[in-house]
């Protein structure tokens, strides 16, 4: 190891290994920083700091590979804050993203039809939901239909949605809100003065699911209007047995006393 070229390598070598070492001993240390995305905003949603959560997301979706949640509740805070028209943007430019999954298109799909309906557009989101219905078989879709057509003015149509509905789904939590729908629809009915129409609506909501109070609250109003005071009394008191007590209890006060039963 005598020779020049020799002596050059080792020197080359301490060289190299004298840089590495100053420059590990000297780097300025990395600054880190905060943590961004869906998982931040969520805390700060749970900081109730929605401007924060707003700012962190809104960040997020310029990325190009940020999750399709980040959209997702982006456009919900969005659409809650009287911004639907930004939501329906945005739901758009999550739609338009290649390789979605199918759950994800769905869930995005939706979203667009909930941003129509606080924009009173209830005619887009009707066509939306009809496309929705060819390719999937969903709850949510059925739900979205119904209402959607509550909000074009088609009560009856809507409620034909969910008595069709549930028909087709042997599901006792879908049986259950089909039957509180048709509840709310007859109690409308009633509201526009159209007994006849209410109770044919609670009635039909009662053979779904014969544990639900309002129709039967609407079928005492019903038989009350038309000075059948026993008959009102008993669907009531059906009522009142099925969690009806909001509102039963101001009914039954009034009809008592109009009965002259005070003590009752």
């Amino acid at each position: 190891m005598s020779d020049p070229v020799s002596y050059a390598l080792l020197f080359a070598a301490a060289l190299i290994i004298a840089i590495v070492a100053i420059l590990l001993f000297t780097r300025a240390p990395e600054r880190r920083t905060p943590p961004a995305g869906l998982a931040s905003a969520l805390l700060a949603l749970v900081d109730d700091d929605r401007v924060a959560a707003r700012r962190i997301l809104t960040d997020a979706v310029r990325q190009a590979e940020t999750s399709p949640e980040a959209f997702l509740v982006l456009g919900r805070l969005l659409r809650e804050d009287g911004d639907a028209e930004r939501a329906v943007g945005l739901h758009r430019a999550l739609l338009a993203r290649p390789r979605l999954s199918a759950a994800d298109r769905l869930a995005a799909e939706l979203e667009l039809v909930r941003d129509l309906l606080a924009l009173n557009r209830p005619g887009d989101a009707l066509a939306r939901v009809a496309d929705l219905e060819t390719h999937f078989q969903d709850p949510r879709v059925l739900d979205l239909h119904a209402r959607s057509l509550v909000a074009d003015g088609r009560l009856e149509a809507a409620a034909e949605v969910w008595q069709k509905g549930v028909r087709s789904h042997d599901d006792p939590a879908l049986r259950e809100r089909g039957a509180a729908f048709l509840g709310e629809v007859a109690r409308e009915y009633l509201r526009l003065g159209q007994p006849e129409t209410a109770e044919r609506w609670a009635k039909q909501s009662l053979k779904i699911d014969r544990d639900n109070a309002l129709a039967r609250v609407v079928l005492g109003d019903v038989a009350r209007g038309r000075g059948q005071d026993g008959d009102a009394r008993k669907h009531y008191e059906e009522s009142l047995e099925r969690r009806g007590a909001r509102w039963v209890l101001p009914r039954l006060i009034d009809h008592s006393h109009e009965q002259g039963q005070i003590d009752r």
